[in-house]
């Protein structure tokens, strides 16, 4: 039986190793997280689910997201980046889209819930997905994305029209807010 991987762990295995898929997945059930590492970047909004950077590397980005009760992502791509979702605390729920053209309706081809410990993949070829905090209160996820993400697009599920949205990470924006505030 191989060893936990704590957030250090994680980290080093990312920078020095490749990452496929199916080599992430098994990182992901070593995982064995203490919240003491996490604090750091747990940041949450009222209005929206926070994108908060663990780390970004040429290879990949790590970030953990926290939700407030009821907040989603809209139904978006990972513009050729492949995606790991890992359950930290509270529960979330995947709604999978497959892609459609433009001018179609998407429809869900299924929905998976995830709670802490369990985690789910996703990339272009599985298709679009949305993500929702159905948790009776806050709820925090750890984002592994294999090649960083610059921006993806959202789409309205009545017809498939995509929207270019540029990813900005919450900390950043915090940080950004207050040069202008002084």
């Amino acid at each position: 039986m191989e060893a936990q991987l704590d957030l250090q762990g994680l980290l080093h295995l990312l920078r020095t190793e490749k990452i496929t898929p199916e080599v992430a997945a098994s990182w992901f059930d070593r995982l064995a997280l203490r919240g003491d590492d996490l604090t750091p970047y747990m940041h949450f909004a009222q209005s929206t689910y926070t994108r908060n950077l663990i780390e970004r590397h040429r290879k990949f980005e790590l970030l953990l997201i926290c939700w407030g009760k009821g907040q989603l992502t809209p139904i978006h791509d990972h513009c050729h980046s492949f995606g790991l979702m890992y359950g930290i605390e509270g529960g979330l729920s995947e709604g999978v889209y497959p892609m459609v053209p433009e001018g179609q309706a998407m429809s869900l081809a299924y929905s998976r819930d995830i709670k802490p410990g369990g985690y789910t993949i996703i990339s272009d070829s599985i298709g679009c997905h949305q993500l929702k905090n159905v948790h009776d209160g806050p709820s925090i996820s750890l984002h592994l994305y294999v090649k960083p993400i610059q921006y993806c697009y959202a789409y309205h599920p009545a017809s498939a029209r995509r929207v270019k949205r540029v990813l900005r990470y919450y900390t950043q924006f915090q940080a950004v807010n207050a040069l202008f505030s002084i």
